[in-house]
């Protein structure tokens, strides 16, 4: 029980710095080094898919906080050591604060150039934008196939090379904000076809207030 009690805290620490780093840009500037000037702008009423994915790398470079939530469905059968991720839901305050929860799965059983916003720049074989809501806003969503290998920052890879899943990046027709990620398919061994992984941000720029937990 004692192992079991460190593995679990081992995956929290790592969901907590996932949590934190997952958004960010990279190769970009980090957005708690813009001032206000550097707003979040909206999209045109018919932008092109590639106008939505810029637009998301974009706006993020304004925000200051946020909340996501991760969910993950249809996941596979665990090995005997092995960790998953089943949800999580955490706010995050740029650039190394974040409060997160997380239902983490243990050999199958319950128990107590990487990123989310680089993705969607990632994406190959783009449809055009949908509309959409996430949680009450409305959204321009692009569909589109992202390469594994891209989330195995995440999920810990273990797929063969050229493995394709099925995407798609949800931004807000106002802000041009990502709302939601979601990606289905095989991006880690023990995944199955229909395997789920979704990534839903909210409370964008909202007044949070994360402290240090007692020891």
């Amino acid at each position: 029980m004692f192992s079991l009690h460190i593995s679990v805290q081992r995956a929290l620490a790592y969901l907590a710095f996932t949590l934190a780093s997952a958004l960010l840009i990279v190769g970009c500037t980090p957005p708690w080094q813009h001032s206000n000037s550097a707003a979040a702008t909206g999209l045109s009423p018919k932008p092109a898919a590639q106008q939505v994915l810029s637009a998301i790398q974009k706006n993020f470079r304004s925000v200051t906080t946020f909340h996501v939530t991760m969910k993950v469905e249809n996941l596979g059968k665990a090995s005997a050591s092995q960790i998953q991720i089943r949800s999580a839901d955490g706010d995050v305050i740029m650039p190394d604060k974040v409060k997160a929860q997380a239902n983490v799965l243990f050999s199958g059983e319950p128990d107590p150039d990487t990123g989310i916003i680089s993705l969607a720049h990632k994406l190959q074989k783009l449809t055009s934008p949908t509309d959409d809501v996430v949680n009450g806003v409305p959204c321009w969503r692009v569909n589109g196939l992202l390469d594994a290998k891209n989330l195995a920052f995440l999920t810990g890879g273990g797929v063969p090379a050229g493995t394709m899943l099925q995407t798609s990046a949800c931004a807000g027709k106002a802000d041009g904000l990502l709302y939601q990620l979601r990606v289905v398919g095989r991006a880690a061994s023990n995944d199955t076809a229909q395997t789920s992984r979704s990534f839903t941000i909210s409370g964008y720029n909202e007044n949070i207030t994360i402290t240090a937990p007692q020891v």
